[in-house]
């Protein structure tokens, strides 16, 4: 996890699966460090209780959503150095 100005970047992979799927948007893919990717998401309250409560265990969502949404951004990642 990095903190950029107003963002807050996660590498996770399942975190950033789920909260994409809860609806937080990602702003940005920081590749610097490729094949280590980042994403961006502008910093709210309401995705910091997301990031909380994926730590606690305490979210559900959909598991296929998570599957498609997970298929999706390591294709994005694939075609970021292709």
């Amino acid at each position: 996890m990095n903190d950029y100005k107003g963002v807050i970047a996660y590498s996770d992979m399942n975190l950033v699966c789920t909260l994409s799927v809860m609806g937080f948007p990602i702003e940005s893919v920081d590749n610097r460090n490729y094949p280590r990717v980042s994403f961006l998401f502008y910093k709210t309250k309401n995705l910091e209780k997301a990031v909380n409560d994926f730590y606690k265990g305490s979210l559900l969502v959909e598991p296929k959503a998570l599957w498609v949404k997970g298929r999706e951004l390591k294709s994005r990642i694939k075609s970021i150095k292709s």
